[in-house]
């Protein structure tokens, strides 16, 4: 909470920037995060949620384990970064068009455009859209790219017919203009 006063005070100096993400997919995210047995600190209830009797089971048990909390907690953080005065960065642009995205941050931090060139060189070394299938594969911060399409669609459909979740997902994605 003091960054956000701090950065009201500083307008003209300061220029946050606030990465969001579609709730639903960051919902799916965390599901394939946890189950894909990357975090070490996961890897208990990833298990819970593999021996689990469906896709619902699973989702259930993330969400009161760790989900529910994850998700209401990351969510005030970026309404109140957004009511700040932060400027909105979708994490969707850095798929769709990475360099695109990247401008946008350079023009909300006002960045020097005799930099920019160098800085945009430094920053499509982290663009994972240049990977390879196998170095995506390899990489354990991309657990997507470990569950097919039907499997990612399947926990999707989980999270909106779940009451509860998809009512906070409707509430979240209005929130942050993602309707």
């Amino acid at each position: 909470k003091r960054w956000h006063s701090y950065a009201r005070t500083q307008r003209d100096r300061v220029r946050c920037i606030v990465v969001t993400r579609d709730p639903v997919d960051r919902l799916r995210s965390h599901y394939t995060y946890t189950m894909s047995d990357g975090d070490y600190d996961l890897r208990e209830l990833g298990q819970e949620m593999k021996d689990a009797l469906s896709t619902k089971s699973a989702l259930r048990i993330m969400w009161n384990r760790m989900g529910r909390e994850s998700m209401l907690r990351s969510h005030e953080y970026l309404t109140s970064a957004l009511s700040s005065g932060c400027e909105q960065i979708r994490f969707e642009g850095f798929r769709e068009d990475f360099n695109n995205t990247i401008s946008s941050i350079f023009r909300a931090w006002n960045v020097n455009p005799d930099v920019k060139s160098d800085l945009m060189d430094i920053a499509t070394n982290h663009d994972i859209g240049r990977l390879s299938h196998s170095e995506l594969k390899a990489n354990h911060h991309v657990s997507t790219k470990k569950f097919s399409q039907n499997s990612k669609h399947e926990i999707i459909k989980a999270i909106l017919e779940d009451e509860e979740i998809s009512k906070v997902m409707e509430l979240q994605r209005r929130e942050l203009y993602y309707n």
